[in-house]
């Protein structure tokens, strides 16, 4: 794995967060409640995975959708 980009957001503890990733080329760009950033990098390869970590306590997924 390597990290191409790291963000820290301050989300009010119990509140809905709405994020989205768009995959292009060799670019990410995404949006976590409507802060949107994009990142670009040389060496992404063709077929690879987009996560994320959600710290320690319950997490509640409301919606999960993914498209092509």
């Amino acid at each position: 794995p390597t990290l191409i980009f790291e963000e820290h957001y301050n989300i009010e503890e119990g509140s809905p967060i709405d994020i989205w990733v768009e995959v292009e080329e060799k670019k990410l760009r995404f949006s976590v409640n409507g802060k949107v950033a994009e990142v670009e990098h040389a060496e992404i390869p063709a077929q690879f995975q987009i996560g994320f970590t959600a710290c320690e306590g319950i997490n509640r997924f409301f919606r999960f959708d993914v498209e092509e």
